[in-house]
């Protein structure tokens, strides 16, 4: 998917944060495809896997920025519900007069 937001969604924060972060997501997915099957070999060749240091550590902070990034998707999904922009089944929309 495209996943860039047009014109008039860079003006919402929120849109912009969710964009960045479906992006991240997806770039992550595609690395983890390439690398998992180098993971898997180095284990079927020698019953384990070897990581260095400098890999934990880029784990640890992609892993606190997925937090991050999770945490203001909720929020954003949390504030379409309350404008109604989101209708979540078993819900009935708010009504803004």
């Amino acid at each position: 998917p495209s996943l860039l937001p047009s014109p008039a969604e860079q003006m919402d924060s929120w849109k912009v944060d969710f964009y960045n972060g479906c992006r991240a997501f997806f770039a992550v997915r595609e690395r983890f495809a390439k690398y998992q099957p180098l993971v898997r070999a180095e284990y079927e060749k020698r019953g384990y896997v070897e990581v260095d240091d400098d890999f934990l550590t880029r784990r640890a902070h992609l892993r606190a920025y997925n937090d991050v990034l999770r945490a203001k998707a909720m929020k954003y999904v949390a504030h379409l519900v309350d404008t109604g922009e989101l209708l979540v089944a078993g819900r009935s929309p708010r009504r803004i007069d």
